[in-house]
């Protein structure tokens, strides 16, 4: 019997990733006993003689990751799952539909041979698994083959005989490659097997002598020295004294000493992953001979528990447990617990336990003794991740306590620590598949990014509690044109040109610019505190998303929706491209200004003659008289009889002999303009050219080009090759010199610059790549499958049934370069090819071209709900469509809507690319003012979490790019807003603070006090917690299910269910501001200023019922952070520790069916009462109360206050407080407090003397009285009282 583990599979995967193994040297290690050993000296060796040398063995110890190390370092958990995602897409294109899917264990095998390629080792040392002719590890060539000592360990898996096992090993021997055998051997046939094999493939054996070794450890010592020696050649820098010291080497999981306090075990243990007859009878030799010892025992199976009864000897205890699943290796199973005892006990062996899975039990059986932990490298690794979880969590807490203080930085620091050490265990509920909108590469943080942030990680850790698989990707957009324009402004100030440089120069200094400052943001992004899948991090212009790019062209061009054509774009000089409306900024002119050293904010009359008659005129305001050379014609409206006997004739051009305009009539015209004449120059006018083209075949006549400098086509020889806006006073004097300047006039206006150069956009004519829009936007009309507020889904009609075609093509280096060719001797045939050799395939010709322009960058993002999660590889089903897609309104149709449009077209089954749609309104100040650095309110988030002196955020805008007026008007409006700067508020509190004011539609005014109330809300969190912990020694823990005959016991219980209800009713209705409220006030009122009160009196008077309160106090807490968790994830996640928890809060699935006291409709009114009655009492306090007596109607509600009369002394401050059902009330003053429910007051004053009641007094009373009768009347006809009291919900506070 022989397993294949995917050898020719493996192949063709690697060959897909371009032959990674092909990068560098491989020596392969195989055998049944031993390899771990010798691959482990093998890679200390080459790494201490300076070689970059990686590693890759069977992973057994903590992670699939530890199994591929670089110079001993393990591979990180996201670089290991970024690459396994990438290497299982490829392999879904390399492999056939009849292979099936790829393997666990091929996909590690591929994965960690991609990742060696990745890091650059110069050489790697491989393990080969289970064996080596069909192995999947044995697909590399190696350098150096190195063989062990083969025994049984791999019968049934590769052959019945230690003989057919060695001919599968010997696989990995191949044609002209030494090869280095152990000589001790468990056969002689063994070794017959490999020198048969050598010979027929010319290899060079040598034979390591390692039979006078006198246990295992040295047999594998001699190995590896042999193979040291024998790489030595190779490898010159192995030199005698660097191979002796790595010899010392032992692999991971052997004979380590672990202290296993922090797991309840002993503080000394010997861990060893001995698991079989040689390693055990190793081992031996190392344990004291003089002691008892305890061995915790796990087998794999198939291994026989007797082989390893040379360990143990009388008064040993063996405790066998059974390790987890291996990931990735479903062939490795664990023998069951019991059949180890069983087994152990029919060998003589007399202590034995079994503990099944639970190994925590069996180590804290083994506490008080000498403890060897053996038999699986499995459970070794078990061992590893439960230390290293335990170890993250031991100096959380650590961190947390110590301050009792609320000081948010620490905890901050401290949670972020312990996240980035746990792993979160696997999910198996519904899927929930989310996409954070990716900031440019080139940004910061800024407040809009921290409410998209808050708003959808609360989405994320609400649905993670529930037991959800949530799936939240985030990336970054590579954003060509801010990038490009921020490299080129660098390269500047170098003193370098970027204009000279070639693409590809330009491209690497963007790249480099990139590995340096990509990553800024992503670190911001995490001291958000949100939990984003990064090891699904994306970057819109990796090779994956250009894969997307590729396919999606394809498509698109496939069905006819790409085509070229010359329309009127937005130009920006300044970046020489092609820009969209949303980078544009409408500037305001009131008064004449000057823009880009020209000035703007005039209008110009000129005059124009007609032809045939000098006395006819006709003048024209124009606000670009530089333009006037492109006028072919002057447009008036139909119905204006001023000019209407001039339509139909031509007038002269002012400043060009010879050429005439004609007059035409248009309604596009306002007549109530200026003259209500226009002219027309459709060159350089989106009006001019659309009037122009479709309806009066004016003709075309360009006067300025892309680099904004005036053509030769104007007609005056000395403006050709000036600036077009510098050409403009010239222009303006020419006309005077001609007589046909009539005039000039101030004018507002609007002009249009570019966002990121700051230059006047030029609307030109230009042939450019579109895609055809309306087929996109029907079918997402006619599915109408996304869910969205009515508000929205009315803009979003508007936009895709006018939807307009897209220009997808810039003019830039840096981007998607368009994968459309041609022929060099054909400029006009176009042709979609993935590169350069397929062009050339369908060209038939070497000499092909490929469209210089990039895609707009927009375009690679609206691939994203597929590209993010797998496409076109290998889409995951269970990631498409995205649950939502949440973000600002203002790019609903930018990015929102083309993903839609996009998405559905290329998606396998043409459905939506989300099911809903959430907006988030748009972030303004406390006074509504949109966020401008020139007004000074932009508020950094960073500030607000760390906060910052008012002295720095002046600095901070005085590097910016703003005018010394703006910075000086800016500065003031600091010093107004923030006088002493911006206190540190933490990151939980701007998060809740953000989420709180989304209750706010379309615009959300922040202001800071709303931040500090936040903050408030933490701290009293933390200070009820800070509180139990204080009186923690009297809980005692009980097994027993709790009565709690308090009401105010069941009360609290029931507010919290109450609380979890809102806040899923609220997730679930898209209102997260309703859930922030209800958390605020639960916490704040209910919990802390009510219930958290009521239990410290009781800790004061001492009663019985103390521990028990303390234990419902700890579930409250515990309940309540869970729930408040998605909101404020720093301090609950502290909390939840300091409350006992060892588990993650954000890998905790909330208990949803929870027991909790629930309160019933006396319950309800007693708390009420018991309310109403301190707060009576309290308004009295600027005088001093010196008794009270509570009359109440009711005996059972009497009865239930009367419990808590020594609380309420506390609470009220006063010496005497007697609760009972007599009217009696004596002297002072009386308050009706609720239905049946009088306080007496007697003031120290009234002790002494009591005046008559006042008249208006007892008019009241009686009034009262008649009203109480009512009321009492309705309380008796409880089926018109619903259980959810009106006094329930009042505001109230016990705190003092």
């Amino acid at each position: 019997m022989s397993i294949n583990l995917g050898l020719q599979r493996i192949t063709r995967v690697l060959e897909r990733l371009g032959g990674p193994q092909r990068r560098y040297d491989v020596i392969h290690v195989a055998g049944t006993n031993g390899k771990g050993s010798v691959c482990a000296i093998i890679a200390a060796a080459l790494t201490s003689a300076g070689y970059r040398a990686g590693s890759f063995n069977t992973p057994h110890l903590a992670y699939p990751r530890d199994s591929v190390r670089v110079n001993n370092v393990p591979i990180t958990a996201v670089s290991f799952a970024k690459t396994q995602r990438r290497v299982e897409a490829k392999a879904k294109r390399s492999l056939n539909a009849a292979d099936g899917d790829l393997t666990p264990f091929e996909s590690l095998c591929a994965t960690a041979f991609d990742l060696l390629a990745q890091h650059k080792v110069d050489v790697s040392v491989v393990e080969c698994g289970m064996g080596g002719r069909t192995d999947a590890t044995n697909v590399v060539s190696p350098v150096l083959s190195v063989i062990t000592r083969i025994g049984l360990d791999h019968q049934g898996f590769l052959g019945d005989t230690l003989t057919d096992i060695a001919t599968h090993k010997a696989g990995i021997i191949k044609s002209g490659v030494p090869v280095v055998v152990a000589q001790a051997q468990d056969s002689p046939d063994v070794l017959n097997v490999f020198r048969q094999e050598a010979n027929a493939k010319s290899a060079d054996l040598t034979i390591a002598d390692n039979t006078a070794a006198k246990d295992f450890i040295q047999q594998n010592q001699i190995v590896a020295r042999t193979a040291l020696q024998v790489l030595s050649e190779r490898y010159p820098r192995l030199t005698h004294d660097v191979i002796e010291a790595a010899l010392q080497t032992l692999p991971p999981g052997r004979f380590e000493q672990m202290d296993l306090s922090s797991l309840g075990g002993p503080a000394t243990a010997i861990v060893d992953g001995a698991h079989n007859a040689q390693a055990w009878r190793a081992l031996c030799g190392q344990l004291p001979a003089n002691q008892t010892r305890a061995f915790v025992v796990a087998l794999t199976r198939g291994k026989d528990a007797k082989d390893m009864l040379e360990l143990i000897r009388p008064g040993d205890h063996v405790h066998a447990v059974e390790f987890e699943p291996v990931e990735g290796m479903p062939w490795v199973a664990s023998t069951p617990a019991t059949e180890i005892v069983q087994s152990l006990q029919q060998a003589g062996v007399e202590s034995c336990t079994a503990h099944g899975k639970d190994v925590l039990a069996a180590l804290a059986a083994c506490k008080h003794e000498h403890t060897v932990i053996c038999g699986s490298l499995y459970l070794v690794g078990q061992l590893n991740r439960m230390l290293e979880a335990s170890e993250v969590r031991l100096k959380l807490l650590s961190d947390i306590t110590k301050s009792r203080a609320y000081e948010p930085a620490a905890i901050e620091r401290s949670v972020s620590e312990f996240w980035a050490g746990s792993e979160a265990p696997a999910r198996r509920g519904p899927t929930r598949s989310f996409l954070l909108p990716p900031p440019n590469v080139t940004g910061s943080l800024h407040i809009g990014h921290a409410l998209t942030l808050a708003v959808q990680d609360a989405y994320a850790r609400h649905y993670a509690g529930q037991g959800d698989v949530v799936q939240w990707a985030p990336g970054t957009d590579h954003a060509g044109i801010a990038t490009q324009s921020i490299v080129a402004r660098q390269l500047v100030k170098q003193g370098r040109d970027p204009t000279a440089m070639t693409t590809a120069e330009l491209t690497e200094e963007i790249w480099r610019w990139c590995d340096q400052y990509g990553d800024r943001i992503n670190g911001q992004i995490r001291r958000l505190g949100t939990r984003l899948d990064w090891d699904r991090e994306y970057f819109t212009l990796d090779e994956d998303r250009s894969a997307a790019v590729k396919e999606a062209i394809g498509r698109l061009w496939q069905d006819g929706l790409i085509y070229r054509a010359e329309r009127m774009v937005n130009w920006s000089v300044g970046l020489g491209s092609v820009i969209s409306d949303i980078e544009t900024d409408a500037r305001p002119i009131e008064t004449p200004e000057k823009v880009d050293g020209v000035i703007f904010g005039k209008l110009w009359r000129i005059r124009y003659t007609a032809v045939d008659s000098t006395q006819d005129v006709i003048e024209v305001d124009t606000t670009r008289p530089e333009t006037v050379f492109g006028d072919r014609a002057i447009a008036v409206h139909p119905e204006d009889e001023r000019w209407s006997h001039l339509v139909g004739k031509r007038v002269h051009h002012p400043l060009l002999d010879g050429v005439t305009l004609l007059i035409i009539a248009d309604s596009f015209v306002d007549r109530n303009f200026g003259t209500g004449a226009v002219k027309l120059t459709p060159a350089h006018d989106a009006d001019d050219y659309a009037v122009a083209k479709r309806r009066h075949d004016v003709p075309i006549i360009p006067v300025f080009g892309k680099d904004g400098k005036m053509l030769e086509s104007c007609g005056v020889p000395t403006l050709a090759g000036i600036d077009r806006l510098q050409a403009r006073l010239r222009v303006v004097k020419l006309l005077q010199q001609a007589g046909a300047l009539a005039g000039e006039q101030s004018h507002r206006m609007s002009i249009k610059t570019c966002s990121r150069s700051g230059s006047v956009v030029e609307p030109m004519l230009l042939p450019q790549w579109y895609i055809s829009m309306e087929p996109l936007a029907r079918r997402v009309l006619e599915q109408d499958s996304i869910r969205m507020s009515a508000r929205t889904k009315e803009i979003w009609h508007q936009w895709l049934t006018k939807c307009q075609d897209w220009c997808i093509s810039r003019q830039l280096v840096w981007g998607h370069r368009i994968p459309l060719w041609r022929r060099e001797d054909d400029p006009n045939t176009w042709f979609f090819a993935e590169d350069e050799q397929a062009a050339v395939a369908k060209a038939g010709s070497s000499a092909v071209v490929q469209d210089a322009d990039v895609l707009d960058t927009w375009f690679s993002a609206g691939l994203l709900p597929l590209s993010a999660y797998g496409w076109p590889s290998c889409l995951e089903k269970s990631s498409y469509p995205l649950t939502f897609i949440e973000s600002g309104p203002d790019i609903l149709f930018f990015w929102l809507a083309r993903m839609a449009m996009l998405c559905t077209h290329l998606s396998p089954d043409n459905s939506a690319p989300f099911r809903e749609i959430l907006l988030h309104p748009i972030v303004r100040d406390a006074q509504g003012r949109k966020m401008s650095k020139s007004l000074g309110n932009v508020i950094d988030p960073l500030d607000v979490i760390d906060g910052v002196s008012l002295e720095s955020m002046k600095e901070a805008l005085a590097s910016g790019n703003l005018s010394a007026a703006e910075v000086k008007r800016s500065s003031a409006e600091l010093s107004r807003q923030y006088p002493a700067g911006i206190k540190a508020m933490g990151t939980d509190a701007l998060r809740f603070a953000l989420v709180h004011a989304t209750v706010q539609e379309h615009y959300l005014n922040l202001d800071m006090r709303a931040v500090q109330q936040g903050r408030y809300l933490c701290g009293k969190l933390w200070n009820a917690a800070q509180f139990f912990l204080t009186h923690k020694a009297q809980v005692v823990d009980t097994d027993d299910k709790e009565t709690h005959t308090a009401f105010d016991d069941r009360w609290i219980g029931s507010r919290v269910v109450d609380l979890a209800a809102i806040v899923d009713e609220s997730v679930e209705s898209r209102e997260l501001w309703r859930a922030a409220e209800a958390i605020r006030k639960f916490v704040v009122d209910d919990l802390c200023d009510v219930f958290v009160e009521l239990v410290k009196q009781e800790v004061f008077v001492s009663g019985v019922a103390v521990a028990s309160k303390l234990r419902l106090l700890r579930t409250i807490l515990l309940q309540t952070v869970a729930i408040t968790h998605p909101f404020m994830p720093f301090v609950t996640e502290a909390i939840w520790h300091l409350l006992g928890q060892t588990e993650s809060l954000a890998h905790h699935v909330r208990d949803r069916n929870l027991t909790l006291p629930s309160a019933g409709l006396h319950d309800s009114v007693a708390m009420a009462a018991m309310l109403q009655i301190v707060r009576a009492i309290r308004e009295e306090r600027d005088t001093k109360v010196h008794s009270v007596i509570c009359n109440i109607h009711d005996t059972p509600l009497a009865d239930s206050i009367a419990s808590k009369a020594g609380v309420l002394r506390g609470l009220c401050n006063v010496q005497s407080l007697t609760v009972g059902k007599s009217s009696a009330s004596g002297a002072g003053l009386s308050k009706v407090v609720a239905p049946g429910v009088i306080v007496h007051i007697t003031r120290s004053a009234d002790a002494q003397s009591a005046p008559p009641e006042d008249v208006q007094v007892s008019k009241r009373r009686e009034k009262l009285t008649i009203k109480l009768q009512k009321l009492e009347e309705r309380c008796r006809n409880k089926s018109k009282i619903k259980m959810r009291s009106s006094w329930q919900n009042c505001e109230h506070c016990f705190a003092v």
